[in-house]
């Protein structure tokens, strides 16, 4: 025990951020773009979709993490939905350690707009996010 020990408030916050977030590091993460025949090209997807700010890395390790809410299985890709907010959420780029930890709570915040008060990540979850929605939660970018 340290006598001058105090609580760092803004870990302990990103630590009850990521409670309910699952995270896959990037082979998990590219495991999932199955609209790529090869494993390398699913991970260089990956890579190039963080790089642009479409898909969200959350910092705190040297390994990438990817919240997997922003994985749409179905079609093997990110959900569209997920692009286009992370895309206006990280100014089009991989975005600093602050910029994606803001996105992150971004997604985790809970928003009147949205159905029972939802957060954008559980409506995108629900399938009850939709592009007006979002349009009127983030500004869209000026190229889309």
């Amino acid at each position: 025990w340290q006598e001058r020990y105090e609580r760092d408030e803004n870990l302990a916050r990103q630590a009850l951020m990521l409670r309910d977030v699952d995270l896959l590091y990037t082979a998990d993460a590219a495991a999932l773009l199955t609209h790529k025949p090869k494993f390398s090209e699913r991970k260089g997807r990956l890579g190039y979709y963080r790089k642009n700010g479409a898909a969200l890395s959350v910092p705190g390790t040297e390994a990438h993490r990817y919240p997997s809410f922003q994985f749409d299985t179905d079609a093997g890709d990110l959900s569209p939905l997920a692009i286009t907010a992370n895309r206006r959420l990280l100014d089009r780029n991989a975005g600093s350690e602050d910029e994606r930890w803001a996105a992150l709570s971004w997604w985790t915040s809970p928003q009147a707009s949205l159905v029972g008060g939802a957060s954008p990540r559980q409506a995108l979850i629900d399938g009850t996010l939709t592009r007006a929605q979002l349009d009127a939660l983030l500004e869209p970018l000026q190229d889309e």
